[in-house]
């Protein structure tokens, strides 16, 4: 009989970039003020679970966050840079005007989720694959345990899919609410099966607002 993993999926707080509306991708903002306060009340909020590891990609924005949530469990985060945002290479910096004048071939082929490099980077699957591969790793090494992952919006889409057998694509955004910065996903995984418990949650966000 497996054992149960519970995954928090936390998006990392807003940065100095999503503050202007520019593309990230692998680039290295840091958080800006909001992005900081925003982090504060996600940390408050996951007081409340029995948390015993915590992980993060290594960019700033979600160290950053990951560290003040640390500071909240009593918990050091550990980098892991599989957890890193989509590259989208030569879009980095960029807005999406910016990218649609620039690039609109490729603009086009991103909207409809085709496995192009955006930008020269890496492609929705690949960027799933070595998320998932993280995710597996990290379950593996925790069992009965619940795990906190501080990681990007897209990675948030990549391991929620891989979870419950859905490549990257229009069906994979379905329904879904704003992934909000510091939003909150949690996935429980128990004798081979998944179960979505929470998806996209900011509701400690109501009054600060964010990107």
């Amino acid at each position: 009989m497996r054992d149960t993993v519970t995954v928090i999926l936390v998006r990392h707080g807003q940065s100095t970039w999503n503050e202007t509306n520019r593309w990230q991708g692998q680039a290295d903002p840091p958080l800006s003020d909001l992005g900081r306060a925003q982090a504060r009340r996600v940390a408050q909020r996951l007081r409340s679970e029995p948390i015993r590891a915590l992980y993060s990609s290594d960019l700033r924005r979600a160290f950053e966050t990951a560290q003040i949530i640390g500071k909240a469990l009593g918990l050091e985060p550990q980098a892991e840079p599989r957890l890193r945002e989509l590259d989208v290479g030569t879009w980095a910096g960029l807005t999406r005007e910016q990218i649609a004048e620039r690039y609109p071939e490729q603009w086009q082929a991103w909207r409809a989720y085709e496995e192009k490099r955006p930008g020269g980077g890496e492609t929705f699957g690949e960027m799933q694959q070595r998320a998932a591969s993280a995710l597996e790793d990290i379950i593996v090494a925790h069992y009965t345990k619940t795990i906190c992952l501080v990681t990007h919006g897209g990675v948030v889409y990549a391991i929620r899919g891989h979870a419950l057998g859905l490549k990257m694509g229009a069906k994979l955004f379905e329904g879904l609410p704003p992934n909000r910065n510091t939003a909150i996903t949690i996935l429980r995984f128990q004798e081979g099966k998944t179960e979505l418990q929470l998806v996209m949650d900011a509701s400690h966000l109501d009054d600060i607002g964010d990107w």
